[in-house]
């Protein structure tokens, strides 16, 4: 049951998927860690345009981002690692996924980053 994972990765696709998941995720890290030391201690996290701004926290929300993109990686890099030499497209769709959800988690921690600027 338990492949090397050299295996793995020798396949292109899930070679760069990878790559590129985790280049995103650690610079999602790097920009909300380098902006949250340098911004207040109380950011305006969500803002609606009917309500105008409806949620605001300390700093360290701002890092809940991140983290989710990573763990949603880490579970997705875990399954595409057990069903890969099962059927390599469910690994190929888990690991689209990832690059799908920090895509999207991305632009949240751009358009909040935006809102306190």
């Amino acid at each position: 049951m338990w492949y090397p994972l050299r295996n793995l990765y020798r396949d292109s696709i899930v070679r760069w998927l990878s790559i590129l998941v985790a280049v995103g995720a650690l610079t999602q890290w790097i920009v909300a860690l380098w902006f949250a030391q340098r911004g207040s201690s109380f950011l305006l996290l969500h803002y609606s345009v009917d309500y105008g701004i409806d949620f605001t926290g300390p700093w360290y929300y701002l890092l809940r981002i991140p983290f989710m993109s990573t763990v949603i990686f880490a579970i997705n890099s875990v399954l595409a690692y057990l069903l890969f030499y099962v059927a390599r497209q469910y690994a190929y769709v888990l690991l689209g996924v990832s690059f799908l959800v920090l895509v999207v988690l991305s632009i949240g921690l751009g358009q909040a980053i935006y809102l306190n600027l």
